[in-house]
């Protein structure tokens, strides 16, 4: 089922026209009538919106937000509480889209919610109604696509390390300082000052971290741990399957170069270093160079008891915050749990017990 083109998100003073009779049909017949502020007697918020179900009328003040993130309905929530105490109007958020989860946020607060979608938690004196299910619509108005995932993730993974900075640039320096060098190249400049900024603007919009006096600090470390586990994607690049007469010291020594790291064990096998698993026979690496490694290993190709694997990966968040010892470059943590907990029931055990340790680590470094 091919999915809905995606919609330009209106402006307030569109609503008034946006909610026609056909916008709330069969099953659920709703009427409604949006009037402004700039109409209205109700101060303090941007308007009233009326709405008729079988003959009984509820009317409530409401608050418009063109950004459905936590901070922002959390922001209208407070203004429109407010400005409901001094009406007899109940109050109500609308915004481009509300799942059933931030509907159920508004309705603890005894405020009702109501989307452009068609979702809706009304609550009144007259009814209440609660209509979920319906597809967001919208796009997104986030200043990037995804923090979650890819090398922007990499500065949301900075505050599972270390919950707290003094200002963007240490956390730019930070995220640069654990990411290894690729091959020829100096510092990574594309772990910038202004992606940096991007990417905490987002966390802050999602009420993960907060920034004050230009500190930043990790607020919900355990959701932001869930973001990145429902955003997480493995690396897609071509695999080699095979056998090598290199083990140990030596095969690490061969993959070894003056500045850069060009491969890190995966995560899935990092977790025998962490102690969740006991250790793989067969050694599977993430390399930036398929045909540098296997020439580096003299790997020759064998479907019959394979001792390696080679699995090509640009991506920079694989090797960021990597652990080398006595040789061997491991996985960082994060990367083994992400792996770990997209794994079967046995790797999922593994990585609850590592989440409990990554936990448990950053309340022990909590300042």
């Amino acid at each position: 089922m091919a999915r809905p083109k995606l919609r330009s998100i209106p402006s307030e003073e569109q609503l008034p026209n946006f909610f026609n009779r056909d916008f709330f049909d069969f099953p659920l017949k709703l009427d409604i009538e949006v009037i402004l502020n700039s109409n209205t007697p109700a101060a303090n918020s941007d308007g009233i919106i009326s709405v008729k179900w079988e003959g009984r009328n509820s009317a409530y003040i409401f608050e418009y937000r063109k950004s459905n993130t936590p901070k922002a309905l959390e922001d209208a929530a407070l203004k429109v509480e407010k400005a409901a105490e001094r009406t007899p109007l109940n109050p109500m958020v609308v915004a481009p889209y509300l799942d059933e989860e931030k509907l159920a946020t508004l309705s603890e607060k005894n405020i009702s919610g109501l989307d452009l979608c068609g979702n809706a938690s009304l609550i009144s004196k007259e009814f209440a109604i609660w209509r979920t299910g319906q597809p967001n619509l919208y796009k997104s108005s986030k200043p990037l696509r995804n923090v979650f995932r890819g090398r922007s993730s990499i500065f949301a993974r900075c505050f599972l390390i270390r919950s707290q900075f003094e200002s963007l640039t240490e956390l730019s320096e930070f995220a640069q300082a654990r990411l290894p060098l690729r091959p020829g190249k100096q510092r990574d400049r594309r772990l910038t000052l202004s992606t940096a900024s991007k990417v905490v603007k987002v966390l802050e919009q999602e009420l993960l971290v907060s920034k004050a006096n230009h500190k930043l600090k990790l607020l919900e470390p355990e959701r932001l741990l869930d973001e990145l586990l429902r955003n997480h994607e493995s690396p897609r690049g071509k695999a080699f399957t095979g056998k090598t007469s290199l083990a140990g010291d030596e095969l690490w020594s061969s993959l070894k170069t003056a500045t850069a790291i060009q491969a890190v064990a995966t995560g899935a096998y990092s977790a025998a270093r962490y102690g969740v698993l006991g250790a793989s026979e067969k050694l599977t690496l993430y390399v930036r160079d398929l045909s540098w490694a296997r020439e580096r290993l003299s790997v020759k190709p064998s479907k019959v008891f394979p001792n390696i694997q080679l699995l090509e990966a640009s991506d920079d968040e694989v090797y960021f915050d990597c652990r080398i010892d006595k040789g061997v470059v491991w996985a960082s943590p994060i990367q083994t749990w992400l792996e770990l907990a997209t794994g079967g029931p046995r790797e999922r055990q593994a990585a609850s017990e590592i989440k409990t340790w990554l936990i448990r680590e950053m309340e022990r470094k909590s300042p």
